[in-house]
Order: structure tokens, then C-alpha cells, then sequence
């Protein structure tokens, strides 16, 4: 045990249970020394009081300790007009008058100006643990408790802690950062012990003033509780490349629950990120501040709609057609009435038209008066040569790509230089598709005959579908078709007789046994593989069972070998056992029991039964008795009884696996 202590009394523990048991809490009121009776002695859990008692006043402050939230911080400061004795005993006392706790204090003197010649006020702190420091309270009279320096600090720090105004931040956070370690903040490092005030998390009720720490980060002392963090809290912030010498403000009305209420933290004052100088165009925020600034060029962005733009004009000139030089797209329409200058392909004086060519020799003329009148023709000229006539009883065009062909078009099914008409062209394709088979739905009449392929032995040119030189579906014969891969025959169907299967089969890996379903295989009949026929060991062989699975279970086995004679044979049974059966003979001996031995036809490899003995036949039945008194995997024994003498015949079944 330490030299000196505090200790909670058997009374103290008493009372401590009671409070608990009832729901109320632990009421401590005051503080007494004592001298010991005039030695240091070593206090227990059995006192009820002090040795001798010298004083008795209130505590000042119970408080619980920062790292130990179990102990229980007790002062008091006993005043400079008492005293003239030794302290060496100190004890806490309840509301109620019990001695809770007891104190073995270091022995020091207590001076008092009248009898010592000096005085001073006497400070006494005691560190107790109990096992709820939650539920102890201190009774107080303010009237009469002093205040130590260091209570008084911390009554200031909290109070001052509850104002809006804060301790100044070196940075602020706007984007969703891990509160933990050392990092970047807005173009500075941050380090441990600094104020960082984060604004951006992702939960917005992570927002908050945080102390850095290499670990984990916590928030700082005046705004890590509901109490200290109220709408309209401000807080300057000192540094940063975009935010430093601002000032930001909580706009999250109240009530406040820190750790649960979204705090949403704005801007009052600071840098808005617009560089000093002359703007046309501005943005401006909430508070009245320019937050954007612009000197807009064009009219689109300064925001005119209602004029034309540069664009507009390029736009509405590009549509016209200079005077030379130009081409146009697109049909030249004239409007009623118009008539262009006189052409010359014809050296015609009465031709009129549309001449598209400088010199007048390329364009639309009409050849008859000055005006088209009835009876006249429309010629279409390139170079004062006529491409096309066309005139109120015919029509002529002359066809540059294919060199003497004519309009109109000739009669169906004719084969001659003259063009082709959409009727004449859908005729044709009509014709040509109905001897084509449609992709889908089409039905094929007749022989679909595949190219020459070399799919097995005597292969002929017509033979069916080839999909690789030597694998393919093949007709060697009339009624008649074969299935080849690799140039092996693997089906094939005669004329009128069975489909042959000519090499083994194998179907996939089925999961019937999915503790060991790379051994298995077989025909799986349902989708899910757990039913079917399959084969036990992989690749079937000499020694494997045929297992018959229904929903991955068990329906019935059947082992690679059975055998079996009139006399002596076995024989697998479905459920996977075995049934044997033999017959010997047995000589009696009137009156005695004789002992028989026999091997079964095969050895059981796990289990047997109970064999069966039974009677056949041989001398007459005079108290014949039998018993099989012993069984083995390979064999049976026992005794046969009767008062008979000569031969008879015994028959043994047995059943195992």
C-alpha cells in the first residue's frame, strides 16, 4: 500500500449501495483533519470517525479526474485564523453524517497567527476512487466555500467557452477530410495542437472546431459540447491560400445537439476570390459581397438577346449567293413572270430560257416564238449540245452512262439498252427474291446440298453440312445420314432402322455428390444435376458403382460385379448391400451336435447381418435342430442336431455390404 491514501469506509460502502439501489445520488457536504490523537497511524476500512477530530468545514470542489473518470478529486482550504496543530488524518463526510472516506495525510503543521506568529491558509486535496463517480455530488454553501486559483480558471475557461466568439483557427476545411494526422489544409500543413475549424464532412454533424493530433483528431475544449456550440458561433480563421483572414459564423439555428445536429458553417468576412480591379459584370452573395467579376466582349456574354450577333450576320450571308464566283446548292426557282436573257445554242433568235453558262450556250430553252405556247419544246443544252427534248407528245433523253438508252422503259422481261423504271426495277427484284429463301419463316423445297467436304469413307461431292474439312453432317446414301467430328463417325441413322450410336458417351460433370464432385460424372436428368444416373471414381471402371441420384439422394447402386449359380452365387441389390447364398451337407450323428464351417462365395467389406440357416433336404425329420452360432465378412459356423444318422442338406443366406 502507498504511504499515503484515500480509502472508501465499510460505512462509506454501505450508504454508496443504498444510493445506488434507490436511484438517488451520492450527497458528500464536508471535510474534516485531524491530528491522530498525536501520531501517524494507518487508517482503515472499519472507522466510523477520525481518531481526534481538530476541524471540520465544507468542501470546497468535487470534481472528477480528466484521465480517470473513476476517481474523485476533493479540495478544501481550511483559513488562516485556525489551526496550532498537526494534520495528519483527513475524512469526507455525507449529508447524512457518515464518514464515506478516510484520508492518511502526510503530517504537516497548521500554523495560526496567535499562538505561532505567522499564518497562512492550508490546502488540502484528497484523490478517491469509487465505482460511480457519476453519482456523487457535492453539497455547497457559497457563503461559506473559498475558491482555489485553479477552480476559478477552469469556472472562467468553461464560462468563457460558452460564448459564441472563439479562439481563433489556423485554417478552415471545406471539403470532407480524415479527421486523423497531420495534412494539407487550404495550401498549408497543419501539425498537432493546432485549431482547425471543418466545414465540409460528408455528415455535416462532424462539422466542427478540432484540435490536430498525430492520431485521431478531437474537438477543442470550447466547442466539444452542446452548451459551447450555439447558433451564431464565430470564429476567425488566420491562414490559408483562399480562406485566410476570415471570419465564419454557425448558421444552424437551435437547438443544438453536437454530434447529432447538421452545423452548416458560412462565410461572414474574408477573400471572395475576385482580384482587385475594374469589373462590367458582377455576382454578388448573400452579405452584398462580389463573389465573381467579369468584362464581358462579346454580346452573349454580356447578355443581349435582342440584337443580331457577328454569327447572326455571317449566318444570313452565307444563305445568298454572291453575283460571281459563288455555287449554289440546292433548285434555282424562279417566280411567275421571269424571264432570263436570250441564249444562243441554237444561234436561234427565238430561243428563250434559262441560261446557266456565262456564254449562254448551257441551259433551259424554249424553241418556239418568243413565248412557250402549245405545240412548243422545252431543250435542256450543255455547250449548245442537247442533252434532253421534251416536248407536248414525247420525250427524249439521251443517257450519258449507259450510251444509247432510251425512255420509256421497255417491257417487262425484255433484256435491251433501254433504262430501267422503278416498276421495271421492282419486277425484276420481285422475280429474282421469290427463288431466294426469306432469313426467317421461309420454308426450302427440295435439296439442300452442302460444299464437298471429307467427312468419313466414301464421301461423295454431295454430302450435307461441312463445318470443318473432315467434321461435319453428312447424307452417304439415300435415306441415310451421318454425324462425323475429327473424321470419326459418331451417329448414324439407316434406312428405316435405329439410330446408331457408334462411339461412347459421356455426359458432363454433374454436383450430385458435392463433397466430391470431381470424381463424378454420368447423366444428370434435371437442371439443377443432383439427379441422374452417374458413376462413381471419375471415368467408369473396374471396381466403380452406377449410383441412381433423385435430389442428391441416393436411390440406388449397383456395384461392377454380380454373379451367381443354383447353389452358391451373390448379388448386388439397389441399395448398394449384398445377398449371399450357399448349401453344404452335413453327416449327423445321432444324438450329438456336429459343427459346420462354411466361406461365403465373397467377403463382405464393412458389414454383416444375421445369416439365415435353413433346412433342404436328406433323412427324414426325427428332431433335426440348427444354429448359426458364428459370423465373419468371409464365412459362418455353428451346429446341426438330430437323433438321425446319414446326410442332409443345409442352405445359408446372408445380407451385408
Amino acid at each position: 500500500m502507498a504511504d499515503f491514501y484515500t480509502l472508501l469506509t465499510n460505512a462509506g460502502i454501505a450508504y454508496e449501495t443504498a444510493c445506488k439501489a434507490a436511484g438517488v445520488p451520492i450527497k458528500l457536504a464536508q471535510i474534516s483533519v485531524g491530528d491522530g490523537n498525536g501520531a501517524v497511524y494507518n487508517p482503515d476500512a472499519t472507522a466510523k470517525a477520525l481518531k481526534r477530530e481538530v476541524w471540520r468545514g465544507p468542501l470546497n470542489a468535487l470534481f472528477q479526474d480528466e484521465k480517470n473518470p473513476s476517481w474523485l478529486l476533493a479540495e478544501v482550504t481550511i483559513p488562516p485564523e485556525v489551526g496550532g496543530w498537526y494534520v495528519r488524518e483527513a475524512g469526507l463526510w455525507t449529508d447524512t453524517g457518515v464518514l464515506y472516506a478516510i484520508v492518511k495525510y502526510p503530517e504537516s503543521f497548521k500554523p495560526v497567527l496567535a499562538t505561532s506568529g505567522s499564518g497562512k491558509e492550508f490546502y488540502i486535496r484528497s484523490i478517491f476512487e469509487t465505482s460511480n463517480a457519476a453519482l456523487v455530488t457535492l453539497l455547497i454553501d457559497d457563503t461559506v466555500v473559498k475558491a482555489t486559483r485553479a477552480w476559478v480558471t477552469g469556472y472562467v475557461a468553461d464560462e468563457l467557452a460558452k460564448l459564441d466568439a472563439k479562439q481563433s483557427v489556423r485554417v478552415v476545411s471545406t471539403a470532407n477530410i480524415a479527421l486523423s494526422g497531420a495534412q494539407q489544409i487550404d495550401g498549408f500543413a497543419v501539425v498537432a495542437g493546432q485549431r482547425v475549424l471543418v466545414t465540409g464532412q460528408a455528415e455535416s454533424r462532424g462539422n466542427g472546431i478540432y484540435v490536430v493530433a498525430n492520431g485521431a483528431w478531437s474537438r477543442a475544449s470550447d466547442a466539444d459540447n452542446s452548451a459551447k456550440v450555439t447558433p451564431g458561433l464565430t470564429v476567425m480563421v488566420e491562414e490559408g491560400t483562399a480562406f485566410g483572414d476570415s471570419l465564419w459564423a454557425l448558421v444552424t439555428n437551435g437547438p443544438i445537439s453536437l454530434g447529432s445536429t447538421a452545423l452548416v458553417f458560412e462565410m461572414l468576412v474574408g477573400r471572395t476570390g475576385i482580384k482587385a480591379g475594374t469589373y462590367k459584370s458582377l455576382t454578388v452573395d448573400k452579405y452584398g459581397r462580389a463573389t465573381a467579376g467579369t468584362n464581358p466582349t462579346t454580346l452573349a456574354e454580356s447578355g443581349i438577346l435582342d440584337a443580331p450577333t457577328k454569327e447572326d450576320m455571317k449566318s444570313a450571308l452565307a444563305a445568298k449567293v454572291s453575283k460571281a464566283g459563288d455555287i449554289m446548292t440546292g433548285p434555282l426557282i424562279a417566280s411567275a413572270g421571269v424571264r432570263s436573257k436570250k441564249g444562243v445554242p441554237t444561234n436561234d433568235a427565238s430561243d428563250m430560257g434559262y441560261a446557266f453558262g456565262v456564254d449562254g450556250d448551257s441551259g433551259l430553252f424554249a424553241t418556239e416564238g418568243t413565248l412557250p405556247q402549245s405545240g412548243s419544246e422545252l431543250l435542256l443544252m450543255s455547250d449548245s449540245t442537247e442533252l434532253a427534248r421534251f416536248g407536248a407528245a414525247k420525250s427524249t433523253i439521251l443517257n450519258a452512262v449507259l450510251p444509247g438508252a432510251t425512255t420509256p422503259t421497255a417491257a417487262p422481261e425484255t433484256n435491251d439498252t433501254k433504262l430501267a423504271n422503278t416498276a421495271f426495277v421492282q419486277n425484276a427484284v420481285d422475280a429474282a427474291s421469290a427463288k431466294k429463301l426469306a432469313l426467317s419463316g421461309g420454308q426450302m423445297t427440295g435439296m439442300l446440298i452442302g460444299k464437298v467436304g471429307t467427312g468419313g469413307p466414301g464421301n461423295p461431292n454431295r454430302c450435307g453440312f461441312v463445318f470443318d474439312a473432315d467434321t461435319g453432317l453428312f447424307s452417304s446414301g439415300d435415306g441415310q445420314i451421318e454425324l462425323f467430328a475429327d473424321g470419326d463417325m459418331l451417329m448414324r441413322k439407316h434406312t428405316s432402322g435405329a439410330l446408331q450410336i457408334l462411339k461412347g458417351v459421356r455426359a458432363p460433370k454433374g454436383p450430385p455428390n458435392q463433397s466430391d464432385s470431381s470424381s463424378v460424372s454420368g447423366y444428370s436428368f434435371a437442371e439443377d444435376g443432383d439427379t441422374g444416373m452417374f458413376a462413381e471414381g471419375g471415368i467408369p471402371q473396374a471396381g466403380s458403382d452406377i449410383v441412381f441420384r433423385v435430389d442428391n439422394i441416393e436411390a440406388g447402386r449397383i456395384k461392377a460385379v454380380m454373379k451367381s449359380s443354383g447353389k452358391n452365387g451373390w448379388a448386388r441389390l439397389l441399395n448398394g448391400q449384398i445377398m449371399q447364398w450357399c448349401e453344404f451337407t452335413v453327416t449327423h450323428v445321432p444324438g450329438v451336435a456336429v459343427p459346420w464351417t462354411i466361406a461365403y462365395p465373397t467377403s463382405f467389406r464393412t458389414a454383416t447381418f444375421q445369416p439365415i440357416l435353413g433346412l433342404g433336404s436328406g433323412i427324414g425329420p426325427h428332431f433335426p435342430a440348427y444354429s448359426v452360432e458364428g459370423s465373419s465378412y468371409s464365412g459362418a459356423s455353428g451346429f446341426v442336431y438330430s437323433n438321425d444318422t446319414g446326410m442332409r442338406i443345409y442352405r445359408l443366406w446372408a445380407i451385408g455390404e
